[in-house]
């Protein structure tokens, strides 16, 4: 595919300019990469998006005002219509055919889950009002997260036999009222079907995501208590219609994930524990033994108030447990 010069030049805006220092040069290359990902993956719209909300923590960065720039000039010969009809909504389905490569998007074949790269990076897990349990979690490897949380036709079209259990239903709805169980046994049937069409990266698995990679692409580079402007991303106490709504009708992140705030609670991989403190490699609270029962739950749902939808908020539930207010999004990642 021939690349318009416009995006030669909006890349090469990402190599130049001195970085800041410290922690502000990390938070800042790791911008960086995601929106060149963006900008690879022609998701123009979502990587002017990414640059505004880090403007508004970096407003002198000369490399994002150069990019704002040239990003917004080639927006601006589009045709009006058309960003405004692509502005909220996920990138055009183009299914893969083999194994995904790290560093691209892709759409699962014949479920149409839309999967983004993640870059690895650090997270902070932190308590908003301060803990000696505070822990930087740095993830040795890039892994993909579903753009959206699982609808009820996705499920469907993996789970064939196993009608979507969902309270409220439609196709383009998240499926929901799902055990942790249930959404693990989603992820194992997933892996099988990919590995045997040969459509698995090595050493990787679908599963869900654990908390950390959670709370990782929910932040998106951000630090507040949420990712944005909250009523313009989320379903949540304010708008919510009282029931679920479609996925990916509400603004995406900075990243390019929909309904990380609100719409339905989604299941982490992880049980429920007390943060390690100091710094950790790929944290996990891995199991601890028969009877550890519980695991986490993230993002809030259609009934929850803006305190529950924050990105750092995490709740615990059985594992047997389901409602209507409860579902998932598949990571692929490593095992």
């Amino acid at each position: 595919m021939t690349r318009p010069i416009a995006f030669f030049l909006l890349v090469g805006l990402l190599a130049v300019a001195e970085p800041a220092a410290g922690q502000t040069e990390r938070q800042l290359e790791n911008a960086y990469a995601q929106i060149g990902r963006m900008i690879e993956n022609g998701r123009y719209i979502q990587a002017l998006r990414s640059i505004e909300l880090n403007l508004e923590m970096y407003p002198h960065d000369e490399r994002l005002l150069g990019l704002r720039d040239h990003l917004q000039s080639l927006l601006n010969e589009s045709a009006p219509a058309f960003a405004a009809a692509t502005r909220l909504r996920p990138p055009p389905a183009v299914p893969s055919r083999t194994a995904p490569q790290a560093g691209r998007d892709f759409v699962v074949d014949g479920a149409q889950v839309s999967m983004l790269w993640v870059n690895p990076g650090r997270v902070l897990l932190a308590d908003p009002i301060g803990s000696d349990n505070d822990t930087g979690v740095t993830f040795s490897q890039g892994f993909w997260l579903a753009s959206t949380e699982l609808t009820q036709a996705q499920w469907q079209a993996v789970m064939d036999d196993v009608p979507a259990p969902s309270f409220f239903r439609g196709s383009d709805r998240p499926v929901e009222s799902v055990s942790w169980h249930m959404a693990m046994e989603f992820c194992h049937r997933l892996t099988e079907r990919e590995r045997a069409a040969g459509r698995l990266p090595e050493g990787y698995a679908y599963t869900l995501p654990t908390e950390a990679q959670w709370e990782y692409a929910c932040r998106a580079g951000t630090t507040g208590p949420h990712a944005g402007d909250l009523l313009a991303m989320a379903w949540h106490e304010p708008n919510n219609q009282g029931c679920t709504q479609p996925v990916a009708q509400r603004e995406p992140n900075a990243w390019g994930f929909y309904d990380m705030h609100g719409n339905v609670f989604e299941w982490c991989r992880d049980r429920y524990a007390s943060y390690p403190g100091g710094e950790v490699m790929d944290y996990r609270a891995v199991d601890a033994g028969p009877n550890d029962r519980s695991r986490i739950v993230r993002g809030g749902a259609w009934a929850s108030g803006a305190g529950h939808c924050r990105s750092a908020y995490r709740y615990w539930a059985a594992l047997s447990f389901a409602n209507n207010a409860t579902g998932f999004r598949v990571a692929l990642a490593p095992r």
